[in-house]
């Protein structure tokens, strides 16, 4: 847990890059008001 001192210090790119795919997602989803397969 990096909030206690313990782990990573931050997250990798490819974690990062699921983060703002999900987000992507679920910004389209709200845009058009469907379900988005991820």
């Amino acid at each position: 847990m990096a909030l206690c001192g313990q782990g990573r210090d931050g997250t990798d790119f490819a974690e990062a890059w699921e983060v703002e795919r999900l987000a992507a997602a679920i910004r389209t989803a709200a845009a058009e008001q469907r379900w988005v397969a991820l």
